[in-house]
């Protein structure tokens, strides 16, 4: 509370008191601002300028705070300030605040391939279909889409774009299908019935269906 003077005197005189008593002690410092020669001069005219500063703020604080009882008129003054120093932080968020215009969010796993058109082929038998692919020009790496039903990938031949080798998780209602495709052997895990399978570049797809 660096303005408890002025705010006693809000108080006392109300908003257009408050923001008029520090008018001639600021005038006077503007006046001797270009006159100043030295530290000590310099200090003496900046101290009273830099504390009259307050009386706006003190005036501000004094409208609504004037229906209230004296002894109440602190805490009552004191609550904005504090939420207001708190800043963005302080206010609630909004319900669907990360609502982009209704878009679902979703997180799509990018797989490195070195044939796009084979990659497809191999994630048609796992229940994918092609979406679209895109080359930036002819004889130019492909980049690809495949999804099955709400579940999508990205299929990329570009370098950068994902490491060899990664390992995907796809929650499936019925692994025994998936495993019947690919001749693969079905495991029971305290979560899942899974089965690991490996793409024609190496990338591991761990598929599962839950227990529970």
């Amino acid at each position: 509370m660096a303005d408890v003077p002025l705010s006693r005197l809000a108080d006392r005189r109300g908003a257009r008191g408050t923001a008029a008593a520090p008018a001639p002690p600021t005038g006077f410092a503007a006046a001797v601002f270009p006159t100043v020669r030295g530290l000590p001069a310099f200090v003496l005219a900046t101290v009273p300028y830099a504390r009259c500063r307050c009386g706006p703020g003190a005036a501000r604080q004094a409208l609504p705070v004037a229906p209230v009882a004296g002894r109440e008129r602190t805490r009552v003054r004191a609550y904005p300030q504090s939420t207001g120093n708190a800043g963005p932080a302080a206010a609630p968020r909004r319900r669907g605040a990360w609502n982009h215009g209704g878009m679902d969010e979703e997180v799509i796993p990018i797989l490195r391939v070195g044939d796009v058109a084979a990659a497809v082929g191999w994630y048609e038998r796992l229940g994918f279909t092609r979406q679209w692919e895109h080359r930036f020009e002819p004889g130019f790496p492909a980049f690809a889409e495949v999804a099955r039903g709400r579940v999508r990938l990205f299929l990329s031949e570009h370098t950068g774009d994902a490491r060899p080798g990664t390992l995907v998780y796809l929650r499936v209602k019925d692994v025994d299908a998936v495993a019947a495709e690919f001749g693969a052997q079905v495991t029971r895990a305290p979560w899942a019935r899974e089965v690991e399978l490996r793409d024609p570049d190496g990338n591991r797809l761990r598929v599962g269906t839950p227990t529970e």
